[in-house]
């Protein structure tokens, strides 16, 4: 009978043992969790057979910003697109690397064109000045740096109408000598031939690049992003079942007024935001908000631009499911 008793237990111990093998195993091929692709339509005008960068720019796995970047791509890079998503270009490299790109970041126009045939919605682009030629500023006040980016100190600036003697080049960036003798680098969709939209990438200064703010502090420095999302919705009274959604805008940097613009439609425009100074940081926050129609327990997806007077612009998407709606 003893015998008998530890040969059970010996078998149930053997059982246990496979079990938590079991689900360990279960465990580690767990599918990794990834953002859920948009339900995109088709893109009306099609989408455009090449893009090409405007400048470095991430390529994504997926459609916005929350997919996980594949690569890093050079300013100028030609890209073959294979399909587009709202202000998303899927497209394909050269060496055949297969991933999406932001709309804000990339232009339609052919090198050397002058822009007025791109339908990213993107600046007009042409092909920067060569080295050894002599080039026209067209900023207002145009930086320039000890290095080719913006992380590096400006060294003195360039006034709009000033000519400069490219010496040498770097991607989109140009090392200079200005008319005062001034040597550095600037970014070459500031020289002649880059005239048109307003550049998202702008290195623009002018009065230290500061913004008065509707009495609150001022805005300064490069453009960032740090939140689109749905704020809270109210039932249409002129739709049953329909919604009115109110989506918040947040970020740092830039100058007043601020364009909004969701999926090519503009939203707010020439708006001065209100803004705060974060505890601690020191950083200027602003906060605008809009709204969309919708509909109660319906899903948002959109992408946002928000485009600064300097002619910084910076994307994000955001998606709500459900959109909770209030009883009454």
């Amino acid at each position: 009978m003893k015998e008998y008793r530890n040969l059970h237990l010996r078998r149930l111990s053997r059982i246990a043992c496979v079990g938590l093998v079991a689900l360990w195993l279960g465990v580690l091929l767990l599918p990794v969790a990834t953002p859920a692709m948009a339900q995109c339509p088709t893109p009306n005008p099609p989408a455009p057979k090449e893009i090409h960068t405007l400048r470095s720019v991430f390529l994504r796995a997926g459609p916005s910003v929350s997919w996980r970047v594949i690569a890093t791509l050079p300013g100028e890079e030609v890209l073959t697109v294979l399909d587009q998503c709202y202000n998303w270009y899927k497209v394909s490299r050269a060496d055949g690397t297969v991933g999406w790109v932001s709309g804000s970041f990339v232009s339609t126009d052919p090198f050397g064109s002058g822009g007025g045939g791109g339908s990213t919605g993107a600046p007009a682009f042409v092909k920067p000045p060569d080295v050894g030629t002599v080039a026209m500023v067209t900023a207002p006040l145009l930086n320039v740096r000890s290095g080719p980016g913006l992380n590096f100190p400006a060294v003195g600036t360039a006034s709009k109408g000033e000519m400069v003697t490219i010496l040498d080049k770097n991607k989109a960036w140009r090392f200079v000598q200005t008319a005062k003798g001034v040597r550095g680098w600037v970014n070459s969709f500031y020289l002649s031939g880059q005239l048109g939209a307003a550049n998202p990438f702008a290195d623009v200064g002018g009065g230290g690049g500061t913004t008065t703010t509707g009495g609150g502090p001022a805005l300064s420095g490069p453009l960032h992003l740090r939140l689109v999302a749905f704020d809270h919705a109210v039932r249409d009274p002129n739709r049953p079942g329909g919604a009115i959604a109110t989506i918040k805008v947040e970020f740092d940097g830039g100058v007043s007024p601020f364009n909004v613009i969701s999926d090519g439609t503009t939203k707010l425009s020439g708006v001065v935001p209100t803004t705060r100074l974060e505890t601690g940081s020191g950083v200027v926050i602003a906060t605008l908000t809009y709204t969309e129609t919708t509909e109660c327990a319906g899903t948002i997806v959109h992408t946002v631009t928000v485009q600064s007077a300097d002619g910084q612009a910076m994307t994000q998407g955001y998606y709500q499911s459900p959109v909770e709606c209030p009883n009454s």
